[in-house]
């Protein structure tokens, strides 16, 4: 996700490659916090979730006992979901010709995204031992 902001941030890169890495990056986030919570579990079946944004966020829902998302962040998550399944965002098609990239509904997933990041990593600091200890 870092790929995406910076390449947004310096208006560099095209936005479909933006939101392509974007999606990709929050892929490889909520397959890595099911591994976290249950790797056993959950190493066997990354591969049934595919890229299937909704199944994942629905699953880091169920397990972390979240609230469900709000619907217009669910609307602009389903519509990412699809374009990234079927690799809309990733290869040269028609549909980068008929739609404007910045027509495609980003912001308050982004913005979501950005707060469980940050919500994360502060979890993660919680549990995780300073530099040379050992855990306990």
């Amino acid at each position: 996700m870092a790929a995406a902001v910076l390449l947004q941030q310096r208006g560099e890169g095209f936005d479909y490659v933006v939101l392509h890495l974007w999606c990709q990056g929050l892929e490889i986030f909520l397959k890595g916090l099911l591994l976290m919570k249950d790797s056993e579990a959950y190493h066997p079946r990354l591969r049934s979730f595919n890229h299937n944004l909704i199944l994942l966020v629905d699953e880091a829902h169920k397990i972390f006992k979240l609230n469900k998302i709000r619907p217009d962040v669910a609307d602009e998550l389903k519509g990412l979901s699809v374009l990234y399944c079927t690799n809309r965002l990733r290869y040269a098609s028609f549909y980068d010709i008929l739609v404007d990239s910045t027509t495609i509904p980003r912001k308050r997933l982004m913005m979501r995204t950005v707060a469980a990041l940050r919500l994360a990593e502060r979890q993660i600091a919680l549990v995780t031992p300073p530099s040379g200890e050992q855990p306990t």
